[in-house]
C-alpha cells in the first residue's frame, strides 16, 4: 500500500464527510447513462475517472471501482 503524501490533508471519516470542500471533491464522480442520436435505444454506461486524491481514498477505503 502506498503511504499518505506528505502535503494531503488527513481527516477522520466523519470530518472528512462533513467538510464541504472534501463533500465537493466527492460530487464530482459521476456515473452516466448515455444513448447516441443514432441508436437512442442503446445505452451504456460512462464512468468518470477519479482525481488522483479521490482514487487514493478509495484504495484506503479499500473500495474497488469499476
Amino acid at each position: 500500500m502506498m503511504p499518505v503524501r506528505a502535503s494531503a490533508p488527513l481527516h477522520d471519516f466523519l470530518n472528512l464527510l462533513a467538510n464541504r470542500m472534501a463533500r465537493i471533491a466527492w460530487a464530482v464522480l459521476t456515473r452516466n447513462q448515455v444513448s447516441l442520436p443514432s441508436n437512442p435505444d442503446q445505452v451504456f454506461i460512462l464512468l468518470a475517472k477519479p482525481a488522483p486524491l479521490q482514487a487514493r481514498a478509495f484504495e484506503l477505503l479499500e473500495i474497488d471501482l469499476p
